[in-house]
């Protein structure tokens, strides 16, 4: 019950609304100072927070991601979003929390495209962000380079740059901490993804509005969701309620 005072007199208690439960939530000193830390970026001079779906998703992806399996490795996901709903901010998001955690040292993110208008909006949308140890693979040889050299933090690229990269003998990955992102990655790609994901097979986190799960495209068993289930889900029935 809420009660308040106006004048000195009490207000008749009611019960809270819908409206002051987010208001409640939204600024739980907790929450906000995670919010102005981890979740405000500002893009081409615009000031922006994540929306319900982008702080979830980043929120329930580093969880997944922070814990080491038995084998010392850490599980990859799949970040089911639909269209429209801010996927490259919630990677640059996603990027920001990975880089912050105190539970992965010295993380390096590739961000993963299968068209090159995608890759440089993506190296844009990042650039204006404000991050600064930032790479635009020119080339496979290109590639390789910015990989096996751990100056550079976040890589963004195209898919069929790892062709060559692949058959480089510099292409070399020691950490432990690479994180792929991989963006559009619905059934269509799974094939040009193939050697990205073997290669990176233990971290990598899918983005796609249109998952599927039959045996030959599994989505998530392809980002090793060995439990079958996305890293979040913002549904179709979702987007359209909100």
């Amino acid at each position: 019950l809420l009660s308040s005072k106006i004048h000195g007199s009490d207000v008749l208690d009611r019960l809270p609304t819908e409206q002051d439960r987010i208001l409640y939530n939204l600024c739980n000193k907790e929450r906000l100072i995670e919010l102005v830390n981890k979740y405000l970026v500002f893009d081409a001079g615009d000031k922006k927070i994540a929306r319900y779906q982008q702080y979830f998703a980043v929120k329930s992806t580093l969880k997944r991601i922070s814990k080491l399996n038995k084998s010392g490795t850490r599980k990859g996901g799949v970040i089911w979003h639909t269209q429209g709903s801010g996927k490259s901010l919630t990677m640059v998001m996603l990027s920001k929390s990975i880089r912050l955690s105190k539970e992965i040292k010295n993380p390096r993110i590739v961000i993963v495209t299968d068209r090159i208008s995608l890759d440089k909006q993506i190296h844009k949308t990042f650039h204006q962000c404000g991050i600064q140890s930032l790479a635009k693979a020119k080339s496979g040889s290109h590639l390789a380079e910015l990989i096996s050299n751990s100056g550079t933090e976040v890589i963004t690229t195209v898919t069929d740059k790892f062709d060559t990269a692949l058959k480089k003998s510099s292409f070399i990955n020691e950490s432990e901490n690479i994180f792929v992102l991989v963006d559009e990655s619905h059934r269509s790609i799974y094939n040009t993804y193939k050697e990205v994901l073997d290669y990176f097979s233990t971290i990598t986190i899918g983005l796609t509005a249109t998952p599927t799960d039959v045996i030959d495209h599994n989505t998530f068993k392809i980002f090793n969701c060995e439990d079958g289930l996305p890293s979040f889900a913002y549904t179709y029935e979702e987007a359209v309620n909100n």
